[in-house]
């Protein structure tokens, strides 16, 4: 007999609810201290119209505390956010819970409020039976059914290639030739060699300008525009002949374009 209580007073003291209890004073105040702070967010979070938020807390408060109310409490959030079917669910729960006859009867109120509001399923379609597939005939043989007539037709005669013969004179037509004037080529050479004489022209002219000495207060400043001037001259008359040689290009390309 000692033999059998031995072990089995060794398990009951390994157990951890015997060891430590199930569930500590301390920790359960402190568990409905929390949940009652949760109900109260949570009914501020509904005065204020924040529906999800009074959701959230009165989901947590139940978790910890487990009563009755926050399911009734969540049903009517839940409800007011348009989400009837969720709301069912936590009016059914809590009418599992209620203990009173006049909460239960709450509970089935809001139900039916909430069922008629959401929309009934639409039936399903009966699926419509398979026709059933007629027979295929198979056809008859051609080769059986072919006369004998047309195996022994004549194969129809095939004319013969035309001869081909040479082209006449009058066959031949000549191809318009290209206009001169109209090549893309010649005109942009022409264009730059005309723009290019011009400036070139200008650059010559400024270049030769006189310089009055009187105009400058230092000696330096009358040699450095001295300077100035004949580089715009040497660079007028690089520009002329550029351009004189753009020109004489555009006068060969129209000439290769003509003879086309």
């Amino acid at each position: 007999m000692r033999r059998f209580w031995l072990p089995l007073l060794a398990l009951l003291l390994a157990h951890p609810l015997v060891a430590h209890g199930a569930v500590s004073p301390k920790r359960a105040a402190a568990a409905r201290a929390e949940a009652s702070a949760l109900w109260a967010a949570g009914q501020r979070h509904y005065a204020a119209g924040e529906l999800a938020e009074a959701v959230q807390s009165f989901r947590r408060g139940f978790a910890l505390d487990g009563r009755p109310e926050f399911l009734y409490a969540m049903g009517q959030a839940e409800r007011k956010r348009g989400n009837c079917d969720r709301a069912i669910v936590h009016f059914k729960d809590y009418l599992r819970l209620a203990r009173k006859a006049s909460q239960r009867a709450a509970a089935r109120l809001q139900i039916q409020r909430c069922e008629a509001l959401v929309p009934p399923e639409p039936p399903t379609p009966p699926t419509p039976a398979k026709p059933p597939t007629p027979p295929v005939a198979e056809p008859p043989s051609l080769v059986s059914s072919r006369p004998a007539v047309l195996a022994s037709a004549p194969s129809p005669a095939v004319d013969p290639a035309p001869s081909p013969r040479p082209p006449r004179d009058d066959d031949v037509r000549p191809t318009a030739r290209r206009r001169w004037y109209r090549d893309l080529w010649g005109g942009l050479l022409l264009g730059l060699g005309v723009g290019a004489l011009g400036g070139g022209g200008a650059l010559v002219g400024v270049g030769s300008a006189a310089v009055d000495p009187l105009a400058y207060p230092t000696y330096g400043a009358y040699d450095e525009a001295l300077s100035s001037r004949r580089a715009l001259r040497t660079a007028g008359v690089v520009s002329l002949a550029v351009g004189g040689a753009l020109v004489v290009g555009s006068v060969i390309r129209y000439v290769v374009a003509g003879r086309r």
